[in-house]
């Protein structure tokens, strides 16, 4: 094949990445590099100072770092949720709608956050289960949807696995866990 320069072409029939991504660059303070170009690829990170999260002794969990309020533990929540106790799983479309519809700790304004808010909660210097179980306790390892949408492919949204901190992407009607948040955006 021969290609001239002066020319434009048009690529078409472009499939979907694969469906697992490294979780980016963020900074988490971690002292040592567990995947190329994370934070401390470079240098080592700076450990926070302070308690990170504050129980709020109400169910809900306020990061102090980035100010979100979390749900503590969401298999705890009623409603639309199933039975308390029970790890519940849902669509995206399901998780949008009954977080942007839950009562929860005398707040109605929660919604299912965006892939940089769940991989704020990441502890990159921590493997399997790389959440804080203090103040997120019985945390799934398995993945919880995100409200960002995998560009250009919107039928897929990103998802982030508590267990290793990667991310990924995958179709809108999957199941997938939910972690409710308030504030921020």
């Amino acid at each position: 094949m021969h290609i001239q320069q002066s020319r434009t072409y048009k690529i078409e029939n472009i499939t979907p990445p694969p469906q697992y991504f490294n979780a980016g660059v963020i900074k988490t303070g971690q002292g040592w590099s567990r995947y190329w170009g994370d934070d401390a690829t470079y240098q080592k990170g700076v450990a926070p100072s302070g308690s990170r999260f504050n129980d709020n002794g109400d169910g809900t969990v306020t990061d102090n770092l980035t100010g979100l309020m979390w749900v503590k533990d969401p298999s705890e929540l009623y409603g639309p949720w199933g039975s308390p106790g029970m790890p519940n799983t849902m669509s995206w479309y399901d998780a949008i709608n009954n977080c942007e519809n839950l009562d929860y700790a005398g707040y109605q304004d929660w919604r299912l956050p965006n892939i940089r808010e769940l991989e704020s909660l990441i502890n990159f210097g921590t493997y399997g289960n790389v959440i804080d179980g203090m103040y997120f306790p019985n945390a799934q390892s398995s993945g919880y949807w995100s409200s960002t949408l995998l560009e250009p492919y919107d039928y897929y949204a990103w998802f982030i696995y508590f267990y290793d901190g990667m991310r990924g992407a995958e179709d809108r009607n999957y199941y997938e866990y939910v972690r409710p948040v308030r504030g921020g955006v």
